[in-house]
């Protein structure tokens, strides 16, 4: 959670890698348990973690993202209402390079709550990903007016990488560093 956010909507960033742990049954219906290393001492079995190699974590993570897709837009259909499954759904099209698609939700997801900075922020970045430079300052514009205020976040995300070497993109980052709030020094 954000402190400029009161909803479950996040900003989306960074593609971390979730290690691949899990319960018996879940392996079993996935069919990943025979590929599971395990560890047997007298009646106990322990599971260890998973290691993949790196086409087959690829694999893996193109599965899971196609499931999750599939997930998340029968709940938008059958609950359109619901913001955050719809903000979820534009992350997960993003990190499998439907860029396009999680534009649309970003549009939508502005349209449905234009308060929420973090959705401007979202905004800012699928534009940013498909080089749409103006349109992208105008939304990490409003963003900032609605409250964003994570500089550092700023810098390092990647989806915000085609805007760095615009005058604009550093002239943002001066003026959230300026606002930031000074901590006294301590004596």
């Amino acid at each position: 959670m954000y402190p400029w956010g009161g909803s479950a909507i996040q900003a989306r960033s960074g593609h971390g890698r979730a290690q691949i742990t899990g319960h018996e049954d879940l392996q079993a219906r996935s069919g990943l348990a025979p590929l599971l290393r395990r560890q047997v001492s007298s009646s106990t079995v322990r599971q260890l973690p998973l290691t993949l190699s790196p086409e087959l974590s690829a694999e893996v993570d193109r599965l899971g993202l196609e499931f999750l897709a599939e997930i998340l837009e029968t709940e938008t259909s059958r609950h359109p209402g619901n913001v955050d499954a719809l903000a979820e759904l534009g992350h997960v099209y993003t990190r499998q390079g439907r860029i396009e698609r999680g534009l649309e939700i970003d549009r939508e997801l502005v349209r449905v709550v234009p308060d929420n900075p973090t959705v401007h922020y979202n905004l800012a970045c699928s534009l940013a990903l498909l080089a749409v430079k103006d349109e992208a300052f105008v939304a990490l514009e409003r963003a900032i007016a609605l409250g964003y205020c994570d500089a550092q976040f700023l810098l390092e995300d990647d989806d915000l990488a085609s805007l760095r070497a615009d005058p604009r993109f550093q002239a943002l980052v001066r003026r959230l560093e300026s606002a930031r709030p000074k901590r006294p020094r301590k004596a």
